[in-house]
């Protein structure tokens, strides 16, 4: 059920942060109840899936998090740029929170797990330690180009007076650059809006191709996370879509999750 964690036994804790502080986890695709074409633990309700299907999976994984599933914030995602801070009165008591047209939630409350979801995309979870200030981030090419993620930072900084040096970063699973050629119009987004963008594009037979998560790095070592304090998942979704969804490896199929909260 968890690709990551850092709550279960056999903890997978590349942060190396106080379990009694942070939790969290970036879900696989097994050992829920969707069925073919999602199949299992497919996480979102927007792609086709069976409604009853994907609340038992959320449930689940509410269930295994310890976290109650009120407590559980959902941002929507649009492939945009838009990111809220999330506090109590933005819940739904009765049940999880949906927050429309974000691709980012930003919080100071315990107890309360944002999650993003992807298939290629790159779900980025940001921690500051010091100031307990948490992020969950959706960036795909489209949310990247719009500097999701500088604007994330910026947004901890300003309203909860973080320190970007204090900030941890977690780049979970994505589309790798072995798989994800780009064209044109993403290539010149890309160099408009990723400083030292070479450092994120290769060239192989007259064909260009994108690494994701090391744009994301870029853009966050832009924004002075320092490069020490940030974690790159070594996996590529549709290399290992065995284990992720990937989008492009099965174009219907279902999505995984990344979440993060503060412990109480």
């Amino acid at each position: 059920m968890f690709a990551y964690c850092n709550f279960c036994e056999k903890a997978h804790n590349p942060w190396k942060i106080d379990k009694d502080k942070v939790t969290y986890f970036v879900t696989d695709k097994w050992d829920g109840s969707s069925r073919p074409p999602y199949s299992e633990l497919n996480i979102s309700m927007n792609v086709g899936d069976c409604v009853d299907d994907v609340l038992y999976n959320r449930l689940l994984v509410a269930r295994h998090s310890g976290i109650p599933m009120n407590r559980f914030v959902f941002a929507s995602q649009v492939h945009g740029d838009h990111i809220e801070i999330i506090d109590e009165d933005r819940l739904n008591k009765n049940s999880y929170s949906v927050i429309k047209a974000s691709d980012g939630l930003i919080t100071a409350q315990k107890e309360l797990a944002l999650v993003v979801m992807a298939a290629d995309c790159v779900p980025v979870l940001l921690y500051d330690e010091e100031k307990e200030v948490i992020g969950a981030f959706h960036a795909g090419w489209r949310g990247l180009t719009q500097n999701i993620i500088t604007k994330g930072v910026q947004m901890m900084n300003d309203h909860f007076d973080c320190n970007s040096n204090n900030i941890k970063a977690f780049i979970g699973p994505s589309i790798g650059q072995c798989c994800y050629e780009i064209k044109n119009k993403v290539i010149e987004a890309v160099k408009t809006s990723v400083p030292h963008y070479e450092q994120a594009l290769k060239n192989t037979d007259n064909k260009v191709f994108l690494d994701l998560k090391k744009a994301v790095e870029l853009q966050l070592i832009d924004a002075n996370v320092e490069r020490q304090k940030i974690i790159r998942s070594k996996y590529c979704t549709q290399c290992y879509s065995d284990t992720f969804y990937s989008y492009r490896a099965h174009s219907e199929t279902g999505r995984f999750c990344a979440s993060i909260a503060l412990k109480g």
